[in-house]
């Protein structure tokens, strides 16, 4: 082959690799086009995520080192937290921002398996129907359309890339190359740790590549990277303890986490291979039946063609059992870390493992015409289907109250589905349904703290004071919700135990330091408490955060009056009046500064006295006070 035709194939081949790059960023984006503007899912992790989340709202130091050192919704991720505080930097609270960044790394990641694949085997065709399948994957849209889920997407993008890195190091032998996997690979499990699977997944590099995985060389040369996912591990474990969110389900434990582990091995391919019928979220089954004997058998059976692939060098296979087993390991339950069995999401990562052989038997090993039916009307055919069933599967991730509704239809007897069902009532008005839900979903999951919390805000709605209380202990024993300590802390008021009060909403205000109504809380137990000083701080806390409030201004005015601040009292009272001039508290406080500044203050009691303020006082008190108003107000 001359130089010219050799340069001409290559620029071919370059072009080709383009083109099939647009489709698949083209392919993403229609996708998800639906969701791009989609509002947040408050009820689902994005409001702790991100819009009461205080930690992303600037790029500083301290910040830096709260993503390092805390751990957010039962996760580890740094990087996460980073990338949601440039979000923030961009945009503030516009979900759009957050959505097309889920929506830009999801289409990286489609294109990084792109060369990846094509690394592996050469093929161009396998490796454009793998990503090309993947990036349009309706298993995967509470992946991509879920703000919460940027960990996923984000570890998935250094994960991919350490890949790479690696395999350039397996053929090239390059130090700078082992260097950049090391980096990559930090970067991924500090964006989740579910990366902690990354040095098995070079071992199925290295089958990919031919090599036979009992090669004790191979092993060895990856204990730095074990060394750093055990670490990862550990972290990720104490996580989830610290918030609460390792789920006991005693029931399955022992011999029967091993059925468990083996229905959601199966259904998860089962759902890559056939996406029909897909869910939020899988409830645990009630019993283990025959079909856990099944399952069991099936997950034998991969483990047997892993074995029968290695022996007879069908390194596709073999590297692709590994890569898959490897990526599901951590969501099979053996650590019980959710109220529900599986979601399909959870199988970001380890989708391409059963897409990649499939398609390279496929589209390598078919003769000619039937080649042709595959590559350039089946294949493009499931890839339109796939994108159609992912656009309309994006609909329930568009609002709170379609999520709900998609739950409750798809598991009304699950606690998450009598949740949903609850959350449904409340948006429909119906309250009495409400309550009946959210105690079916605390009968079905004792741990549901969100739903406890609820029962107590409508408790507190009825007055029914004890009950609310009792709810949001309750609450508060499953998890650290914050706005369970800011709704108990109103209680504590309501019943005038001021000190109670003011514990839980400190709990509040160090956790969301903005929170102009969780100062004025503060503000207001310190008040009662004679605390004046901290008082008029946490009222100047409140204004700081939201100027707009008149009550701010009344309640500090108050106190700037009580400890004889009198100038800068009547400038709060004055601003009070300009927000709400029907104000008849403030309209007597100013009258009382005006007396003690000694201006003429009868305007303003006459005005109090319109609007209907009376102070609390015995009528013997009330009688003294007119008696010396006459005297000033004739």
């Amino acid at each position: 082959m001359s130089v010219q035709t050799a340069g001409a194939a290559h620029r071919m081949v370059h072009l080709t690799s383009i083109w099939h790059c647009f489709i698949i960023c083209s392919a993403v984006f229609i996708s998800y086009a639906n969701v791009m503007h989609a509002p947040f899912l408050m009820s689902w992790d994005d409001a702790d995520y991100v819009v009461n989340n205080t930690h992303i709202r600037q790029l500083s130091t301290d910040n830096l080192q709260n993503w390092f050192s805390s751990f957010y919704v039962g996760n580890y991720a740094p990087l996460t937290m980073l990338s949601f505080a440039i979000n923030y930097a961009l945009g503030g609270v516009d979900p759009f921002h957050y959505h097309i960044t889920n929506i830009a790394l999801h289409c990286i990641n489609s294109i990084l398996l792109y060369q990846l694949t094509k690394k592996l085997q050469g093929n161009a065709l396998v490796a454009f129907y793998t990503a090309l399948l993947f990036s349009v994957h309706p298993a995967l849209t509470g992946a991509v359309a879920w703000i919460s889920e940027r960990k996923t997407v984000l570890c998935a993008c250094f994960s991919t890339l350490s890949l790479l890195a690696y395999y350039h190091y397996s053929t090239e032998r390059h130090l700078k190359w082992l260097v950049a996997t090391l980096l990559l690979m930090i970067s991924a499990v500090l964006s989740k740790g579910a990366a902690m699977t990354l040095p098995v997944c070079f071992i199925a590099i290295d089958v990919w590549l031919g090599h036979h995985p009992a090669n004790t060389k191979l092993w060895l040369k990856k204990l730095p990277f074990f060394a750093i996912s055990l670490c990862i591990g550990l972290v990720a474990i104490r996580s989830e303890k610290a918030d609460n969110f390792l789920w006991a389900h005693p029931e399955y434990t022992g011999w029967r986490s091993l059925f468990i582990a083996s229905e959601i091995y199966v259904r998860s391919i089962w759902h890559i291979i056939v996406p029909v019928g897909l869910k939020v979220y899988y409830p645990f089954p009630e019993n283990v039946g025959i079909q856990h004997t099944a399952y069991t058998i099936i997950t034998i059976l991969a483990f047997s063609c892993f074995i029968y692939a290695i022996r007879y060098k069908k390194s596709i296979v073999a590297g692709s059992i590994l890569f898959y087993s490897a990526n599901i390991f951590l969501v099979l339950q053996f650590v019980q870390f959710s109220t529900f069995m599986m979601a399909d999401h959870y199988s970001y990562f380890a989708t391409p493992a059963i897409l990649f052989p499939i398609l390279y038997y496929v589209i390598r090993n078919t003769r000619k015409q039937l080649h042709r039916l595959i590559v350039y009307v089946l294949l493009p055919a499931a890839a339109i289907a796939l994108a159609t069933i992912t656009y309309a599967t994006n609909d329930m991730w568009k609002s709170d109250y379609r999520m709900s509704l998609h739950l409750m239809k798809e598991n009304p007897e699950s606690a998450e589905g009598a949740y949903n069902a609850a959350i449904i009532s409340i948006n429909t008005g119906d309250t009495t349904a409400a309550k009946q839900h959210f105690k079916q979903a605390t009968n079905l999951a004792p741990n549901h703290y969100k739903a406890w919390y609820h029962l107590g805000v409508i408790a507190a709605k009825q007055n029914e004071q004890d009950s609310a209380l009792m709810h949001f202990n309750t609450c508060l024993m499953q998890y650290s919700y914050t706005p369970a300590y800011f709704a108990r802390s109103m209680i504590y008021i309501n019943t005038h135990r001021f000190a109670k009060a003011l514990t839980d909403i400190s709990i509040v205000t160090a956790r969301e330091p903005d929170n102009a109504r969780a100062w004025y809380i503060s503000g207001y137990c310190n008040e009662h408490i004679h605390n004046m000083s901290a008082a008029i701080s946490d009222y100047s806390y409140a204004i700081a955060n939201d100027s707009n409030v008149h009550l701010y201004y009344k309640r500090r005015g108050i106190c700037r009056a009580t400890t004889n601040k009198l100038s800068e009292a009547m400038s709060d009272l004055n601003k009070a009046i300009s927000f709400d001039s029907s104000d008849g508290e403030a309209w007597y406080y100013r009258a009382a500064v005006k007396y003690s500044l000694g201006l003429f203050p009868c305007k303003d009691l006459d005005t109090a006295e319109r609007y209907g303020y009376h102070i609390n006082e015995t009528p013997e008190e009330r009688k003294v006070r007119i008696a010396a108003l006459k005297k000033i107000c004739p």
